[in-house]
């Protein structure tokens, strides 16, 4: 080891947050989602992620999915989507404008920190979501 007294610290928190870490230099390195500004950082792209969106496995939506490839249907839909702050967020709200759906036409009934709550809040039924897609 190069280092053998010292620790890794890894923390886990929203791009804005990684920003904020690295502008003020309470952080040598950050992995953030989205570009957000580049006064303070570089960003270095190394990977691009899939979005998808997610819903519970029900006949609703397994016949939504077989008839149709136009998503305006999620206008009415309960949206459960990253906080505030999250890169996942801002590239999810991208993709919709890109899709002529404004992010303030959805109806967000929650905003969550972590991925694996969204997943769980949608297999509960809470709503749908869109996530990144892992492989």
């Amino acid at each position: 080891m190069k280092y053998p007294g010292e620790q890794l610290k890894i923390t886990e928190m929203d791009s804005s947050q990684v920003v904020e870490q690295i502008a003020e230099r309470r952080a040598d390195i950050g992995f953030t989602g989205t570009v957000l500004e580049k006064k303070h950082c570089k960003y270095l792209p190394f990977y691009r992620d899939e979005m998808v969106i997610i819903t519970p496995n029900t006949e609703k939506y397994r016949s939504i999915k077989n008839t149709s490839k136009d998503i305006s249907w999620i206008r009415k839909e309960h949206m459960i989507l990253r906080e505030e702050g999250s890169g996942t967020r801002k590239e999810a709200e991208k993709q919709f404008r890109s899709l002529g759906i404004m992010p303030e036409e959805l109806n967000v009934v929650a905003s969550i920190g972590n991925q694996e709550t969204i997943k769980k809040s949608v297999i509960q039924g809470l709503g749908i979501s869109v996530i990144q897609a892992w492989p």
